[in-house]
């Protein structure tokens, strides 16, 4: 915007010098009438537009044609430099995310996107990668070997991060979208300070619906785990399945389904949110709904390409960033039963509840890998968790 400005000062100049100079060869009173200011409508040359239809009869053919070719130079120079009216962008940002467009994390970096560009007034462009091949474990390691810019990831699976990370998706915890506000509101400030320490900056968190697990036969007995081959989405949540008594290993969901087309895998741990969970209904026909977890992802951008912004464009991205976030908290309470939906029109079996001996065998599971993340965790973390357990606790007394 800068440049256009200056382009059409000076510009404004250059017409002005001309005009002045022929009117007072000419003897012309015409500067009285012409205002440089209408510059910008007369971009192209179109004298009649600028000045009046009668105006070429106020000028010698002399004075007209050097008053038009003024003009057309300075749209010429416009062109040059840019309109930016028309948005050329000129700053660009990769951001990746692991997961399908129309997934949380997929409709996150769409609308961040979308309101950057309105909100910068299209000065900068935000190129999402979906489905990237960049996983969540890996994204801080690939911002910071300037593979990208900024992306989306699952807190929990954030390689050798703060166990603060993995407070989100600790098993049987956050069981509800309301659970996953209340404790992500406690947690957030931990979540900026860890990566800050790494030169990043967050952006924004989305919710995910509840993990469910994806077979392809409904599992209404305990030992019916025993049967399975789980894809899991992070450590603990291998280790409670593997507690279970099930066959499991985690990796980035893309990675699962050459997986499950062979029959190496026969089971996924998965919400099943938008286009992830069309793709695994094309391979396994029951989702049980254990509500293992309401996990969270975080976009996050590489600090040092935010503050290299002009302050002006900096806030325009943190606005961005904020009412993304309150999009995306919106939208989560009615994901659930969107994705049911979708489910049940790909001939999906939805089992919920589950199975009560199911469930209580998961929850017994857990128990060890709850234990192992409390003796890694923070002070702050750790307080964190007991508010919120104690506040579960009250919260399930007032129910019975």
């Amino acid at each position: 915007m800068r440049k256009f400005v200056e382009t059409v000062e000076r510009g404004s100049v250059f017409v002005r010098h001309v005009v002045t100079l022929t009117a007072r060869r000419s003897g012309s009173s015409f500067l009285t009438r012409f205002g440089v200011s209408a510059l910008v409508d007369c971009r192209k040359g179109n004298l009649e537009k600028c000045v009046g239809t009668d105006a070429e009869h106020l000028l010698s053919e002399r004075f007209a044609l050097i008053l038009r070719g003024a003009l057309s130079a300075v749209y010429v120079m416009v062109l040059i430099l840019g309109d930016p009216a028309k948005g050329a962008p000129t700053t660009r940002w990769a951001m990746a995310t692991e997961y399908p467009e129309s997934t949380v994390s997929g409709e996150g970096l769409s609308a961040f996107a979308r309101l950057v560009k309105e909100k910068s007034h299209g000065e900068i462009e935000v190129i999402p990668s979906f489905g990237s091949d960049i996983s969540s474990a890996q994204l801080i390691a690939s911002i910071k070997r300037n593979e990208t810019t900024g992306g989306d990831a699952l807190t929990s699976a954030l390689d050798g991060s703060s166990s603060i990370f993995e407070l989100p998706a600790l098993p049987f915890i956050t069981q509800s979208t309301e659970d996953a506000v209340h404790l992500n509101e406690r947690a957030r400030p931990l979540y900026e300070a860890e990566l800050r320490k790494r030169g990043i900056t967050l952006l924004y968190l989305s919710i995910w619906p509840a993990t469910g697990l994806w077979s392809k036969r409904p599992i209404r007995a305990p030992e019916g785990l025993s049967t399975l081959s789980i894809r899991t989405y992070d450590q603990t949540s291998e280790s409670v399945m593997r507690q279970a008594g099930a066959l499991a290993k985690q990796m980035p969901l893309k990675k699962v389904f050459p997986l499950l087309e062979d029959g190496e895998f026969n089971a996924v741990m998965s919400s099943g949110d938008g286009g992830a969970g069309q793709k695994l209904a094309g391979y396994l026909s029951t989702f049980t709904a254990i509500r293992y977890a309401c996990p969270v992802s975080i976009a996050m951008i590489r600090t040092s390409s935010l503050t290299a912004l002009p302050a002006r464009l900096r806030h325009a991205v943190l606005d961005a960033a904020a009412e993304t976030e309150r999009l995306q908290r919106a939208s989560a309470v009615s994901r659930t039963e969107a994705n049911y939906a979708m489910m049940r029109a790909h001939d999906v079996t939805v089992v919920d509840p589950p199975d009560s001996d199911l469930s209580e065998l998961l929850r017994f599971a857990a128990k060890d890998a709850i234990e192992e993340w409390q003796a890694k965790a923070s002070k702050d973390a750790w307080a964190i968790f007991q508010a919120f357990s104690n506040r579960q606790s009250t919260k399930d007394e007032r129910q019975r």
